[in-house]
């Protein structure tokens, strides 16, 4: 699944929430460093993901 606006807001919320059910996940936006800090946030949550900036 592709979250855009991943790094903030709604499109963070849902990339942990579907992180949590072990979801496939392609996180964009536009904010390198925070994108990195939900990409993190959903892998211990169990999200198998890849990020793009």
């Amino acid at each position: 699944m592709v979250v855009t606006g991943a790094s903030a807001g709604i499109g963070e919320a849902l990339a942990a929430v579907l992180a949590g059910r072990g979801a496939n996940l392609v996180l964009a936006a536009r904010n390198e460093e925070a994108l990195q800090r939900v990409k993190a946030r959903c892998a211990s949550a169990g999200g198998r993901l890849r990020h793009q900036v």
